[in-house]
């Protein structure tokens, strides 16, 4: 989301903003829904995560499998608000629903392979691909999932954890959902795995949005603008994008790199500004579907942009188990 967007602004002008968020939910009467009711400091060591705020950034891919956009000096890095809507052109196949703070735990990566399914009003934005009941013939990502003890919901609500999508690659040929794509590829483009487990242990900022293949029910942070780590300094806590180190003029780069509370602030008054501008639908345009606001309603999203659920082969399915365990985390249905 890093081109210049003057009709936002002249949008934005309009918004008269009054009042502040509504606090998190607690569990219903039934019991059947658990939330995170309480916000959890930042960077608080613990014996699984001893340092989850270093004053580095992970390794970076030799080459990322999802654009890191705004690395170009001539794009604009984009407020927070224009990162809550949803561009057919810059966000493609991911519109941001809920933000969170969390720590990603030590141990539950996890990868496979899904057909590239899109959602369906995505459609008519791709008229040059091939594309067949919203599947991309021949196209797969190999997507790599861990689960994320959530600290903070800045915009939203939910669970205490969420299986979220770190890190994906995209195939162009026909593969076997259980295999691997071979060492070469990997080398070349960069591993989703390794990448996914450097996270391990971090404490960061998810903008989140459905996965861009709709055949697996999961959020997807993916990088670029929506991951930021948290780091502890001197002189206090500060989030960092991801891609801070491929912006290369003073005016990008000071925008990447944020005092938290200044951070949290400004999310969740875009928020404000995005539901002002939309009623609640992930851009302005009346035909897109609304965003959720409770991460537990993840699945409705999913049915109303063309997901199913039955016991055929297009189904949409959940992400693998955690190593070890026997059913996804809590929070995906």
């Amino acid at each position: 989301m890093f081109s210049n967007r003057t009709p936002w602004t002249l949008l934005l002008s309009l918004v008269i903003i009054v009042g502040a968020c509504s606090s998190a939910a607690d569990t219903n009467s039934e019991g059947e829904r658990t939330y995170l009711t309480e916000t959890i400091p930042p960077c608080v060591a613990t014996e699984v995560a001893p340092d989850p705020c270093p004053e580095f950034l992970p390794t970076q891919k030799q080459e990322s499998s999802v654009a890191h956009l705004g690395m170009m000096p001539w794009f604009e890095v984009p407020s927070f608000t224009e990162r809550l809507l949803w561009d057919s052109e810059d966000d493609a196949f991911i519109s941001v629903q809920i933000v969170v703070r969390g720590t990603v735990k030590p141990g539950t990566t996890r990868c496979k392979n899904y057909r590239a399914r899109i959602p369906d009003y995505m459609v008519q934005y791709l008229p040059n691909t091939h594309i067949q009941d919203q599947y991309i013939v021949n196209r797969y990502h190999y997507s790599c999932f861990a689960d994320v003890a959530i600290k903070e919901y800045i915009v939203g609500k939910g669970p205490t954890v969420l299986t979220v999508l770190l890190d994906r690659l995209g195939i162009h040929q026909k593969i076997d959902p259980d295999q691997k794509p071979g060492a070469g590829y990997l080398t070349y483009y960069g591993d989703p795995e390794k990448t996914s487990k450097s996270y391990e242990g971090r404490e960061m900022i998810f903008f989140l949005g459905t996965a861009p293949s709709i055949a697996v029910e999961a959020w997807a942070g993916l990088g670029g603008g929506n991951m930021w780590f948290l780091q502890q300094t001197e002189t206090g806590i500060r989030a960092v994008a991801e891609y801070y180190r491929d912006a290369i003029l003073d005016k990008h780069r000071n925008k990447l790199n944020l005092p938290l509370d200044e951070m949290i602030a400004d999310i969740k008054q875009a928020a404000i500004n995005r539901d002002a501008l939309t009623g609640g639908r992930i851009a302005v345009d009346p035909d897109l579907p609304m965003f959720v606001t409770d991460a537990h309603d993840l699945r409705d999203f999913y049915t109303s942009v063309g997901a199913v659920y039955d016991d055929t082969e297009n189904a949409t399915v959940l992400p693998p188990p955690v190593p070890g365990e026997d059913a996804p985390a809590d929070g995906l249905g």
